[in-house]
């Protein structure tokens, strides 16, 4: 392939143009379909940074990542109320 690509150099940007067009059209509007999650408790250190953050630069939000395992792997520096509950 990459000998392709040396010997045909305008063909192998057209294809990386086409492959880099279709991913474009396929995340048209995927922003709009993602749903915006806090987590942060107010009144900790981190919810009076993200409130002061926020009202100083607006609104902002990063990716929410679920991790999953026993209750035995969580630190135990981690508090009760962080546990989940079960149900």
């Amino acid at each position: 392939m990459s000998r392709w690509a040396i010997a045909n150099p305008r063909r192998a940007l057209a294809v990386w143009g086409a492959i880099a067009g279709i991913l474009a059209v396929i995340g048209i509007g995927v922003g709009n379909r993602l749903h915006r999650t806090n987590i942060l408790i107010p009144d900790t250190k981190a919810g009076k940074a993200e409130s002061l953050q926020s009202s100083r630069f607006g609104d902002s939000w990063g990716a929410l990542i679920l991790l999953k395992g026993p209750d035995s792997a969580l630190p135990g520096s981690c508090s009760r109320r962080w546990r989940p509950r079960r149900s």
